[in-house]
C-alpha cells in the first residue's frame, strides 16, 4: 500500500499551477499499468478521474475565483498563497516576493522611455502594443496554432509604478525581426537553399521534439531569418502597405534592435499598450496609390526614430564611459575571474583563493561568470553539429536527425544535441570596437592611409581592395569602404590537435581587423576568435559550420547602425571580409577545390597535373609525355571568378553522380564556396598563399628530404645534392650549438636537426633556413645546389620585407620563376619516376607575387597569428573527456573579458604600470648610494630606449674615464670647424670629480617604442647569466665617419657606417653648462661602453676579430646580434 500513500499524496499536494501538467500526464492510461500493480489501477482510476474533474474545474472557472483555488488548495494553508500584483496569478507568497525583488531592481523600458518618445509618438501612429509579463524575461510571441486565430485582448493596465511593470521586449516594434517566411540572404545569393525553423509553438506533445537548430541566444531568429527586407528598403523599393505600420518599416530598418546586445536599455514608446480602435486592422483599408505628402511622412517618421535611437546610444555609450560605470564590487569580482582566465586555473583552485586570501573579497565561479556575462552583454550561440563534425545543423541541414554523411545520430536518447559548436558572434564585438573611443582613432588607420604608386607595404596596397573601392557593394547603391568607418577584414582557418598522442584535430576560425595598424593588428587583444569546430575529425562541409559568419557578413554589407564616440553620431557600420587564407587543405575545405586529388590543382592558374600514384603533381616541362603541353612559368593559364562560375554552373547541371565527379576532377572544383555569396570576396585573389605553410612547413623540409637521401620513393643515390652523413650530424650539432649564441629575442632556440628534426616548427624551420644555413651548408653541400638555395634565401628575405617595392616585386616574380625551373633540372630531372618531386607547393612557387600583388606582403595573412592562436588554446583542454568543450568555454570567456575591456574602456591587466618617471635632480635621496634607482628608466632625450637593472651607483675605472672624455672631445667639436671645440683639458676640468664620484650604471637596455616588443642588450659586466642562458650583449650600432678625418684643414664629410660589438655597461653621465666652451646648458647623456670588432664582409655573410674599447653614445645603438662559429671564424647573425 506504499505506492497508494504515495500517489494519494502527489494528488492531494499539487500545486494548482501544475495541475494541467499532471491532467495530460494522466491521460496515458498505460502509465498506470506500468508504475502500479494491476490491484491497484481501479483506485488509480479512481484518483485520475478526481484530477480531471479537478482540472477542468480549472480551466472552465475564472483564474482568479478564490473559492475554485481554495477547494483546490483545501489541505493547504490559504495564508501562504495569493494573487501576484503583476501577471495576476494565484502564487505561493514567496514567489510573490521575488516579483516584487525583481521589479524593484528593473527599470522598466516604457517608463524610462516616456519621455524620449513624446515627440516620435506625436508624428508616427502608434505601433502594435507590446505584452507585458511579471516574468522578467525576453520571449517572442510564438504561441499561434497553425490554422487558429487568436482573440483580440486588451493589453493589462500598466502600473503606475514604473519599477512594478516588465516587458517582452521582442514584441515591441523595434525589436521586431523582419516578417520573412523563408530565410535568404538576399537575391540570388544563398547557394545552400535554408530551411526555416519550426515554429516552436505548432509543435504538439506529440511532435515536441528538440528545435532543429538549438540556438540559445537573440541571434537564433535574427541569423535565419532573411535580409531581404532591409535589401528592398536601401534601394526605396517600399510597399504601400508600410504607410499603415510606420513602427515596422523603421524596425526592419533598424539593426541594432537585434545586432546590437549591448544596447539592452533601447526604451519603447510609453504609448504602446493604448493601441486605438481604428489602428486594429489598418492592413485591411484599401490601399490607395502614394503622392508627396506620403513619402514626406515617410522620410519624417524615419528621421523622428533615427534622431531618437541615436540619443539612446549616446546615452548608453556616456552611462558605460562615465567613472564609476563598474563598481568596485564589479572589479573585485573581475581580477581574480580574470586570473582564472588568462592563467587557466582550474576550478578547485580558484575556489580556494578565497581561504588563501580570506580578508579580500571572493565570489563563487558560477556568479562570477554570470556577472561577467551580464557586463559583457555578450554570449555564444550554440549549433548543433555533427558528433564526428562533418556538419552544422544549419541552412539546409537545420531539419535533419543524423548526419547526411556519416549518417550518426544528432541527438541522445533524451533528445539532447550530441554536440555543439558554440559560435562566437561578429557584430556584437564590431559594435564594442567601434564605439570603445581608443580602438576607433586606431581604426582610421585604414582610411588615413595612403597608398603610394609601386608600393607594396600593406593590404591596402593589393590591387584587390583598390579595385573592391571602385566596386559597387552588390544590389546597393554605394561602393565598398565609401565610408571611413568601414572595416577591413581578413579570415584565417587551420586545423590543429589538442593532443600531442592522439589523431584528433579541431578548426580554429579567427578574423583579423585591418582598420588597425600593422604594428598592433596581429596582436592577441585585437584577434576576433570565433570559435573552434570540434573535433574528433575535420568538417567535411566547411560552409555549415561558417554560416552565421556569412549571414552577419550580409548584414554588414547592409550596413548596421553603430555609435561613432569620435564625432558622437549614429552610423552606417560596414564591413567587407577581403581575405581568407590558411594551408592548402584548409583553403580547399573553404573554396571547395579539390587541390591535388584535381587535375585542375591549382586554385590560381589552369595548369593540369600529372597523375602518379593516385596524387596529380604539375612539373613545367613534360617532354616524357605524348604530344606534351608546354607550360611557360612567365605566362600560366590564370583562373578567373567568372569562368569559376561556369564551371560550377557546368557542374550543377550535371544529369548524373558520375558525370558531376569527373567534371569536378576535371576542373578542380566541388562546387560553390559560400563565402564567395559576400560581394568583397573572389577567387583566386580573395585567398592568396600562406607563406609560412608554403615555405616552413613544406619546401624546407623537402629539401632537407633530398639533401639527406629520405625524400619519398625516389632513388638519391649517387646524387650530388645528398650530404655525406657526418656532414650532416655536424651541421646537426652545430645547429645546437649556435642556439647558446643567438638571442632569445630571434625566436626559439634551434634543436639539433640531425637527430631531433621531430621537434622542428615552423619557427625553427624559419631561424634555421634565415641565420644558420647559410652558414652550416657552406663547403658542406655541393657548390651548385648551396648556390641554388641561396637564391631561395634571398627570395625568401624579399618576401618577408615589410615594405616591398614594384623592383622588388619583380625580382620576385622572375626569381622564383628561375628557380622552379632550375629545382626542375636539380631534383626532377624531366623523369616520369622522379615525379613525385613536382608537387603542388613548388608549383604554388610561381603564384607568391600574384598573392602579394593582390593582397600586399605576406606578413598580412601568413598563418603565424593562427599558430600562436592555436598556442593559446592547447591549456584550456585540460579535459581530456570534453576538450573541445573546455576550448570554447575558454574562447567565450576571453571574449566577454574583451567586450568588457571595449565597452567600459577599462585595460583591466593585472600586471602594474612599470613605467616610472624620471628621478627629481633636486631630490636628495638620489645622492644616498643605496637608495633604489628606477627600473625601467627612461628620458624625454633618449625615447624609445629603456633602461633596466640590476641598476648599480659605481665609479669608473681611470682608463673609462680616458674614453668619455674622448668621446666628449668628438661630440662638442664643431663639424664644420668654424667655432673651435673644447680640448680635453678644459673638460677634465670641467669633470674634474668624475673619477671620484659614483656614477649611475645600468645592465640592460632595451631598444623599441614599446617596452613589451623592445629588444633586450644586455651589458656584460653586470650581467650574472646562467651557463645555459643565450647570449644578448652583441649589438648593432651605426656611428658617423668622417672621410676626411686624415686630412687636416679639409672639410668634415660624415658617412654612417655599421659596426659589431659587445655592450660592456651603461652609464649615465650629467654636463653641466660651460659657455666657454659652447655648452650652452646642463645636459645628461646617456653612454655606452663597448668592446668594438674588426668586421668583414664575405659571400654576403660578416665575420668579425676582436677590437678595441670606445665610448659611444646609446642613441646609437640600434638593435641586437647574435654570433655563430664554424671552424675558426665567428660569424655575425644579424636579422635587420
Amino acid at each position: 500500500m506504499s505506492q497508494w500513500y504515495l500517489f494519494s499524496f502527489i494528488t492531494s499536494s499539487i500545486l494548482p499551477d501544475t495541475l494541467t501538467k499532471l491532467f495530460i500526464f494522466a491521460q496515458s492510461r498505460e502509465l498506470t499499468n506500468y508504475l502500479f500493480p494491476p490491484q491497484y489501477v481501479l483506485t488509480v482510476t479512481l484518483h485520475v478521474f478526481i484530477i480531471d474533474l479537478i482540472a477542468v474545474t480549472i480551466v472552465l472557472d475564472s483564474p482568479h475565483n478564490i473559492p475554485t483555488a481554495a477547494f483546490i488548495m483545501a489541505k493547504k494553508n490559504q495564508d501562504d498563497y495569493g494573487t501576484c500584483s503583476c501577471c495576476q496569478r494565484w502564487l505561493h507568497k514567496k514567489t510573490i516576493r521575488s516579483h516584487a525583488t525583481k521589479q524593484r531592481k528593473s527599470t522598466t523600458i516604457s517608463a524610462r522611455a516616456a519621455a524620449a518618445s513624446n515627440e516620435a509618438q506625436a508624428q508616427l501612429p502608434p505601433p502594435d502594443a507590446p505584452i507585458y509579463e511579471g516574468l522578467g524575461k525576453r520571449k517572442r510571441r510564438a504561441n499561434r496554432t497553425i490554422g487558429h486565430e487568436e482573440p483580440q485582448v486588451e493589453p493589462p493596465v500598466i502600473p503606475e509604478d514604473p519599477s512594478a511593470q516588465d516587458v517582452i521586449m521582442d514584441n515591441h516594434g523595434i525589436f521586431r525581426s523582419p516578417p520573412s517566411p523563408q530565410p535568404v540572404a538576399g537575391p540570388s545569393r544563398l547557394p545552400l537553399e535554408s530551411t526555416p525553423v519550426t515554429d516552436t509553438v505548432s509543435m504538439t506533445k506529440d511532435n515536441a521534439l528538440p528545435a532543429p537548430t538549438t540556438m540559445r541566444h537573440r541571434y537564433a531568429t535574427r541569423l535565419q531569418n532573411a535580409s531581404a527586407e532591409r535589401w528592398r528598403k536601401d534601394n526605396n523599393v517600399l510597399r504601400s502597405t508600410d504607410m499603415f505600420n510606420l513602427d515596422d518599416t523603421n524596425d526592419q530598418d533598424d539593426p541594432d534592435s537585434e545586432d546590437e546586445p549591448y544596447l539592452t536599455q533601447i526604451p519603447s514608446d510609453e504609448d504602446d499598450s493604448d493601441d486605438d480602435e481604428d489602428d486594429v486592422n489598418d492592413h485591411d483599408v484599401p490601399l490607395i496609390p502614394w503622392n508627396a505628402d506620403d513619402l514626406n511622412l515617410e522620410a519624417a517618421a524615419r528621421a523622428i526614430d533615427e534622431a531618437h535611437k541615436e540619443q539612446i546610444m549616446m546615452e548608453n555609450y556616456d552611462a558605460r564611459t562615465a567613472e564609476g560605470a563598474l563598481t568596485d564590487t564589479d572589479l573585485d569580482l573581475l581580477r581574480p575571474y580574470i586570473l582564472k582566465v588568462e592563467q587557466h586555473l582550474t576550478e578547485k583552485t580558484f575556489s580556494l583563493l578565497r581561504y588563501a586570501y580570506p580578508t579580500a573579497p571572493h565570489s563563487t565561479l558560477k556568479s562570477s561568470k554570470k556577472r561577467v556575462r551580464e557586463l559583457s552583454r555578450f554570449d555564444c550561440v550554440k549549433y548543433d553539429c555533427c558528433v564526428d563534425s562533418c556538419v552544422c545543423f544549419v541552412g539546409p541541414y537545420a531539419e535533419l536527425d543524423k548526419c547526411p554523411i556519416c549518417s550518426k545520430a544528432r541527438y541522445t536518447p533524451k533528445g539532447k544535441p550530441r554536440k555543439v559548436f558554440q559560435y562566437l558572434p561578429l557584430i556584437p564585438r564590431l559594435h564594442a570596437m567601434t564605439s570603445n573611443l581608443d580602438m576607433a582613432k586606431k581604426m582610421q588607420y585604414r582610411s588615413q592611409y595612403v597608398h603610394k604608386e609601386g608600393q607594396f607595404n600593406d593590404v591596402f596596397d593589393g590591387t584587390h581592395y583598390r579595385k573592391l573601392r571602385n566596386t559597387l557593394v552588390r544590389d546597393q547603391p554605394l561602393f565598398h569602404f565609401s565610408d571611413p568607418r568601414d572595416i577591413a577584414l581578413g579570415l584565417s582557418t587551420d586545423g590543429f590537435g589538442p593532443f600531442k598522442r592522439r589523431k584528433h584535430t579541431c578548426w580554429p576560425i579567427i578574423l583579423f581587423n585591418y582598420n588597425i595598424p600593422p604594428e598592433e593588428r596581429m596582436q592577441k587583444k585585437h584577434i576576433l576568435n570565433l570559435g573552434t569546430i570540434p573535433g574528433p575529425k575535420k568538417p567535411k562541409d566547411w560552409d555549415s559550420f561558417c554560416y552565421p559568419l556569412v549571414q552577419e557578413l550580409l548584414d554588414l554589407e547592409l550596413g548596421v547602425k553603430a555609435f561613432d564616440p569620435i564625432s558622437r553620431k549614429a552610423f552606417n557600420l560596414h564591413a567587407y571580409l577581403i581575405l581568407a587564407f590558411g594551408d592548402m587543405p584548409a583553403v580547399s575545405l573553404i573554396t571547395r577545390m579539390k587541390g591535388q586529388n584535381g587535375r585542375s590543382p591549382c586554385r590560381f592558374c589552369k595548369i593540369k597535373g600529372r597523375i602518379y600514384k593516385r596524387t596529380y603533381y604539375v612539373p613545367l616541362k613534360r617532354s616524357t609525355t605524348v604530344n606534351p603541353t608546354l607550360y611557360d612559368p612567365a605566362n600560366l593559364p590564370m583562373r578567373t571568378q567568372e569562368e569559376l562560375d561556369a564551371q560550377i554552373a557546368e557542374i550543377d547541371a550535371a544529369t548524373t553522380q558520375n558525370a558531376r565527379v569527373e567534371l569536378e576532377k576535371e576542373y578542380g572544383v566541388r562546387g560553390k564556396a559560400y563565402l564567395t555569396t559576400l560581394s568583397s570576396i573572389s577567387i583566386p585573389n580573395s585567398f592568396p598563399l600562406d607563406f609560412m605553410h608554403l615555405i616552413w612547413e613544406n619546401l624546407i623540409p623537402n629539401l632537407i628530404e633530398f639533401w639527406t637521401g629520405q625524400y619519398k620513393d625516389i632513388g638519391h643515390q649517387n646524387q650530388g645534392y645528398v650530404i655525406n652523413p657526418t656532414a650532416w650530424k655536424e651541421i646537426g650539432e652545430l645547429t645546437a650549438k649556435a642556439g647558446q649564441t643567438i638571442p632569445s629575442s630571434y625566436g626559439a632556440r634551434v634543436p639539433n636537426i640531425a637527430t631531433h628534426g621531430f621537434y622542428m616548427t615552423a619557427e625553427t624551420y624559419s631561424n634555421w633556413t634565415l641565420f644558420i644555413v647559410p652558414i652550416v651548408l657552406r663547403h658542406r653541400l655541393a657548390s651548385k645546389y648551396y648556390k641554388h638555395f641561396m637564391q631561395l634565401r634571398q627570395l625568401i628575405l624579399k618576401c618577408i620585407s615589410f615594405n616591398i617595392t614594384g623592383e622588388d616585386l619583380q625580382f620576385i616574380e622572375t626569381g622564383f620563376q628561375s628557380w622552379v625551373q632550375t629545382y626542375e633540372r636539380y631534383y626532377y630531372m624531366d623523369r616520369s619516376d622522379r615525379l613525385s618531386a613536382c608537387p603542388l607547393t613548388i608549383h604554388s612557387l610561381l603564384h607568391i607575387a600574384d598573392g602579394i600583388r593582390a593582397a600586399g606582403p605576406v606578413s598580412c595573412y601568413w598563418a603565424f597569428p593562427m599558430e600562436r592562436h592555436c598556442g593559446t588554446l592547447l591549456p584550456a583542454a585540460r579535459s581530456k573527456r570534453h576538450p573541445y568543450v573546455a576550448i570554447n568555454n575558454f574562447s567565450t570567456a576571453v571574449a566577454q573579458l574583451d567586450m568588457i575591456r571595449l565597452l567600459y574602456q577599462l585595460s583591466l591587466s593585472l600586471e602594474p604600470d612599470q613605467l616610472e618617471e624620471d628621478p627629481d635632480p633636486d631630490d636628495p635621496e638620489n645622492d644616498d648610494p643605496d637608495a633604489p634607482l628606477p627600473s625601467p628608466y627612461t628620458h624625454h632625450s633618449y625615447p624609445g630606449y629603456y633602461l633596466l637593472a640590476p641598476a648599480k651607483r659605481r665609479r669608473l675605472a681611470d682608463y673609462t674615464c680616458q674614453l668619455v672624455l674622448g668621446h666628449l672631445v668628438t661630440r662638442f667639436s664643431d663639424p664644420k670647424g668654424k667655432k673651435p671645440g673644447p680640448t680635453r683639458a678644459q673638460l677634465q676640468a670641467l669633470l674634474s670629480t668624475l673619477p671620484q664620484d659614483p656614477v649611475i650604471q645600468y645592465g640592460r637596455v632595451k631598444i623599441g617604442d614599446e617596452i613589451e616588443q623592445a629588444d633586450q642588450i644586455v651589458a656584460n659586466d653586470m650581467s650574472n647569466s646562467r651557463e645555459d642562458s643565450r647570449d644578448s650583449t652583441w649589438a648593432k650600432y651605426i656611428q658617423l665617419v668622417d672621410e676626411n678625418a686624415r686630412n687636416h684643414g679639409a672639410d668634415s664629410t660624415f658617412d654612417a657606417e655599421i659596426f659589431y660589438g659587445q655592450l660592456k655597461r651603461v652609464f649615465i653621465l650629467d654636463i653641466p653648462a660651460a659657455p666657454e666652451i659652447h655648452i650652452h646648458s646642463p645636459c645628461k647623456l646617456f653612454l655606452a661602453l663597448m668592446k668594438g670588432t674588426k668586421v668583414e664582409l664575405h659571400h654576403n655573410m660578416y665575420t668579425y676579430s676582436e677590437g678595441s674599447l670606445e665610448v659611444v653614445d646609446l642613441a646609437t645603438l640600434k638593435s641586437v646580434v647574435g654570433r655563430m662559429q664554424d671552424r675558426s671564424k665567428w660569424y655575425i647573425i644579424d636579422r635587420t
